[in-house]
């Protein structure tokens, strides 16, 4: 992402380049599994014997891995990849609200920080759920800030009925 504006292909072969690393390894123990369950892992091997599994595996790796590439090919071409102008990523901007939400829930985090700090906010949960030192002040505002990410997601659950609602 970092690079798509300013070197897209070489973005593109980083994160292709990423992306194989857990897949190979998912692959090898997949072919070690399905050696293990011929019968090929039966006794300890040594030297050239130990070579040539170990070859055989890769043979078998770098075949599966070329065979899904020409797949991921065929499927980059057929959705136009490198056919005509490439169409860009609008970055990201933060608006008023996004400094509001933030300084708001800065606001909370400060305040619950500082009463933690301060030896509020304790809870006992044995053998009574207890709250020693914790007065209504900061348990109200830490319930505000357990509810941000809901009030978010109420706030734009609003927003889509409406834009289903004017179409």
């Amino acid at each position: 992402h970092m690079t798509s504006v300013a070197a897209p292909r070489t973005g593109l072969v980083i994160t292709m380049a990423i992306r194989l690393v857990p897949l190979l390894k998912r692959r090898l123990d997949e072919i070690r599994t399905a050696a293990r369950s011929l019968g090929g892992e039966e006794q300890p091997l040594t030297g050239r014997k130990q070579l040539g599994v170990a070859m055989s595996r890769l043979d078998g790796l770098v075949m599966w891995t070329l065979e899904e590439s020409l797949q991921t090919a065929v499927a980059m071409r057929s959705r136009g990849y490198g056919t005509g102008p490439r169409s860009r990523v609008i970055p990201y901007k933060v608006e008023i609200r996004d400094l509001l939400m933030l300084s708001a829930m800065g606001v909370c985090c400060a305040v619950l920080v500082a009463g933690g700090l301060s030896g509020r906010g304790r809870m006992a949960f044995y053998p009574v759920l207890d709250r020693p030192g914790m007065n209504l002040m900061h348990f109200g505002v830490l319930c505000l800030w357990l509810l941000f990410p809901l009030l978010i997601e109420c706030g734009e659950w609003m927003k889509w009925q409406a834009f289903r609602s004017d179409s």
